[in-house]
């Protein structure tokens, strides 16, 4: 599914230089893409209609900016003016980004698993609970003029503190998307610095979106529509933001229709088979017409 390539974009760039980069990456992606193919058929995992829901399980972790143990790993640009490159791996030139003076906190995927594995005591700060939606941006997202000034306004972080405490955070959710209307939707998440998105219908497979590395704010969706039943279909979604501005967002659409963030009552944590509506009633009024009916005969 859909993945923007980041590996080459310096880390040492400004924020505004890095979006260009990306900007310039996607626009190259659209112009050299194939045509827009046809919606990928999936079946709910729990099909039928369920109530709504009240939000999603979310887990937050804060780390400590000075870490150094980052998994991912770095390679210098061979000449001046040209790109470095991210990596999951060594060798080829490649290093640990820890083992540099700038290598700190969280870069990558490999990281956001250290700190969300059972056990680990990266987090300095956590949180978990139920939120309404899945929308949550930092104190400096909120003030950004590229952040909620044009993206749109976020709940801030379940953290408290000043705005060196909403640096190097990791976003956990989880529960099931409610499909009340059937047909083509798109999900899409607004990121900065990564994610990854993944929804498992009734095959068992999921399907997933992602960015890796350090990436500049963005909205990324699925390559194809999902034509989706009637019914629930789990999800899960994990983000981290390193250092400036961060924000997640998980929205969906329709067809040609705008990216809307999802709503409470489509996030399902403990799903409840509801009856099809008016089974109850019409069954009651058979029953009743029944026995009306036999009355009538004995007289």
């Amino acid at each position: 599914m859909n993945k923007i390539d980041t590996s080459t974009v310096n880390p040492s760039m400004t924020q505004g230089a890095r979006a260009a980069a990306i900007a310039l990456a996607i626009a190259a992606g659209v112009l050299a893409g194939a045509p827009v193919q046809a919606a990928i058929a999936l079946d709910p995992l729990l099909a039928g209609q369920y109530a709504a829901g009240s939000g999603a399980n979310a887990v937050f972790h804060r780390i400590d900016g000075a870490w150094t143990g980052t998994s991912v790993h770095w390679r210098e640009p061979s000449e001046s003016g040209a790109p470095g490159a991210y990596s999951n791996t060594g060798g080829d030139g490649f290093a640990r980004i820890g083992e540099r003076g700038w290598g700190t906190g969280l870069w990558g995927l490999a990281d956001w698993r250290a700190v969300n594995a059972p056990g680990s005591t990266l987090p300095l700060q956590s949180w978990s609970g139920v939120l309404a939606t899945i929308n949550q941006g930092d104190a400096l997202y909120a003030s950004d003029p590229h952040g909620a000034a044009l993206w749109g306004a976020a709940d801030p972080l379940p953290f408290t503190g000043s705005d060196d405490q909403q640096n190097n955070w990791t976003a956990h959710f989880t529960g099931y998307l409610r499909i009340s209307d059937p047909g083509a939707y798109n999900f899409g998440v607004l990121y900065d610095d990564g994610f990854f998105l993944r929804i498992w219908g009734a095959d068992g497979s999921p399907l997933e979106i992602s960015s890796d590395f350090l990436s500049p704010r963005e909205r990324l969706g699925f390559d194809q529509d999902l034509l989706l039943g009637t019914g629930l279909y789990r999800f899960e979604l994990g983000a981290y933001d390193r250092i400036e501005a961060g924000v997640v967002n998980l929205a969906w659409k329709q067809g040609d229709g705008v990216w809307q963030t999802v709503p409470t009552e489509h996030l399902v944590t403990d799903p409840i088979a509801i009856s099809a509506p008016g089974t109850a009633g019409v069954l009651a009024a058979g029953l009743a017409a029944f026995a009306a009916f036999r009355s009538r005969k004995r007289t």
